[in-house]
């Protein structure tokens, strides 16, 4: 009977995992979407609420100069995302989603750094600039197409999507990037959109989880536009497991493709994958909230600290 309960209670909603996208300031360009979701939708709001904290720091000599091509970001970035969906017909849905964005310097260092002290991890180069400060700054050679030091506050980039349902377990879906954000704030400002495939794995009992892959389209834009890639692949695996009829935790990776080109900084030619691990507690009928802790195995491409809190009703 228990089982049961547990598995009508995963059936009702087929959106169940944590929306996972890469919330690194120089990634905000690329329209990736969140994936997970092999099953249409049904109704629901949801309330995004995410602090995310980066640190890069390349290109630097010992003394801190610039050599030939360098890049720092020290931000905190407080996200709120608002987001709908409901069905269209028997197999398809709509989803939108509208975020805004406030970037300045946080006060999460501190705690960022005895959190990698406990677990070992790299702190990538934090001890070299002070505490809880704000910069963006990129430069190459002479030029210094980016440098921001006056906190940022904002709409992000607006999203429009459709889906198909493709079999019992599998949904085809397309998305649209409205460039409703300030490019020259790094808060998006670019168009784009992107196409995928969610599908459910194989899994029984406690289990279950999805594999997603598919590409986006960036339409390049703001002060490295020269360096933006058009074409990102991407992909993502997740598992979720069942503790109870209210209680489960999810693991979650999503990976994507270079995003930016011509460039010897790994924040900017290599590989992204966050890292999202946390819980949900279904504490009504038709409302659920997860808590997750995300992290950047790759150390560079996303950010490398995040807390996301989510807020589903439907």
């Amino acid at each position: 009977m228990a089982m049961a309960g547990m598995a009508a209670c995963t059936a009702a909603r087929a959106d169940d995992f944590a929306p996972l996208t890469n919330a690194a300031t120089l990634a905000r360009f690329a329209p990736l979407p969140a994936l997970g979701q092999p099953r249409a939708a049904a109704p629901f709001v949801q309330l995004d609420a995410m602090a995310a904290n980066e640190f890069l720091y390349e290109g630097f000599d010992a003394a801190g100069t610039c050599i030939g091509e360098c890049l720092l970001v020290d931000a905190e970035t407080g996200i709120v995302a608002l987001r709908a969906a409901g069905p269209l017909g028997r197999s398809a849905e709509w989803r939108v989603e509208l975020p805004w964005l406030s970037q300045g310097g946080g006060a999460l260092d501190s705690s960022i750094e005895t959190w990698h002290g406990w677990f070992g991890l790299p702190n990538a180069s934090r001890e070299r600039v002070a505490r809880d400060q704000f910069r963006l700054r990129y430069q190459r050679g002479a030029a210094t197409p980016v440098d921001v030091v006056e906190p940022q506050h904002g709409l992000g980039d607006a999203r429009v999507a459709l889906g198909w349902q493709a079999g019992d377990a599998v949904m085809l879906r397309a998305m649209g990037s409205l460039p409703t954000g300030d490019a020259d704030a790094l808060l998006g400002g670019q168009g784009g959109g992107a196409v995928w495939a969610d599908a459910a794995l194989p899994l029984s009992g406690l289990w279950e989880g999805y594999l997603s892959g598919g590409a986006a389209y960036a339409v390049p834009g703001g002060a490295l536009r020269d360096r933006q890639k058009r074409l990102i692949p991407f992909g993502g695996l997740g598992l979720r497991v069942a503790l109870g009829q209210s209680l489960s935790l999810h693991a979650q990776l999503q990976v994507h493709g270079a995003l930016y080109g011509d460039s010897d900084l790994k924040a900017l030619s290599g590989i992204g994958a966050p890292l999202s691990l946390g819980g949900r507690w279904r504490f009504s009928r038709g409302f659920a909230v997860d808590l997750s802790v995300l992290e950047d195995p790759g150390v560079g491409v996303s950010p490398d600290f995040a807390v996301q809190l989510v807020l589903t009703g439907g």
